[in-house]
């Protein structure tokens, strides 16, 4: 931004002073934009970047809590429920002159009852590989994608440095030689230009690295709303897999218990 006082300044003197100032001011900006400015934005995306896989492993430790409580939760019920089918089944037998001993019979429940509990058990463990698997994926890409912003976000700010470099420099000889020209007002006038483009490239440069860091940041979390979105998909499928898999051994529970009962009410003999 160009000062006024610079614009209303007629004195070659005065011109040469506020020229001056400028150019420090110029120097000044450019030493805090490498300095300063690239770090801050430099930190801020990499925060944002460890901070989303932060969010990524935290959510995937959560998710896999979860499924091992519901699994430990199904297996109790059906430990429950098999024990219950198994007093049920001995207190038959004890009102009944069947011969034959009911731990036969229950043995085959409990058979049956561990058998569809192993089930349940090797399905949660498959569908938290698969979680972790899908979330180690994810931080993968996330990185990969950081890594590349991270490095076109370096390059702008290299390029961006060194065109305030370049204005600086250009401005400074164009003083140094107004100073020895004869005509000195109006080569002071233009070198006010070049130290009006000076200030104005280190200031447009913070601004031009300040869109690219916004850039940079919504590329981060748009891969880690893609990541949530398969973690997501992936506890989805789990929970669908394991709730398929407690039902079916409920069911299986259920109708070996009903067999098992059924055994006492019929002439077949279980033993020989």
């Amino acid at each position: 931004m160009t000062s006024p006082y610079l614009k209303n300044t007629r004195s070659p003197e005065e011109l040469d002073a506020l020229i001056e100032e400028h150019l420090k001011r110029a120097s000044t900006n450019e030493k805090k934009f490498i300095e300063k400015d690239v770090p801050e934005m430099i930190g801020n995306i990499d925060r944002v970047c460890k901070d989303s896989v932060s969010m990524i492993e935290e959510k995937t430790r959560q998710i896999v809590a979860k499924i091992s409580s519901w699994v430990e939760a199904a297996t109790a019920e059906i430990f429950n429920d098999t024990e219950t089918a198994q007093l049920k089944i001995a207190s038959i037998v004890e009102d009944s002159s069947d011969p034959r001993p009911s731990e036969v019979v229950t043995g085959m429940v409990s058979e049956v009852s561990n058998l569809s509990i192993n089930r349940i058990s090797q399905c949660a463990v498959t569908s938290i590989r698969k979680i972790r698997s899908e979330a180690s994926q994810s931080i993968q890409n996330l990185r990969n994608k950081a890594a590349d912003a991270f490095k076109d976000f370096r390059a702008l700010a290299a390029e961006v440095a060194k065109r305030i470099r370049e204005s600086i420099v250009n401005a400074g000889r164009a003083f140094e030689t107004a100073k020895k020209d004869p005509n000195g007002q109006k080569s002071l006038e233009q070198v006010k230009k070049e130290t009006e483009k000076a200030i104005a490239d280190a200031e447009s440069g913070y601004c031009e690295l300040e869109k690219a860091k916004a850039r940079t940041i919504n590329l981060i979390n748009e891969a880690m709303d893609g990541a949530n979105r398969r973690i997501e998909q992936a506890h989805a499928d789990a929970t669908k897999e394991i709730r398929q898999a407690k039902e079916k051994a409920v069911l299986t529970l259920n109708n070996a218990s009903e067999a098992a009962l059924a055994l006492y009410s019929t002439a077949s003999p279980l033993i020989p």
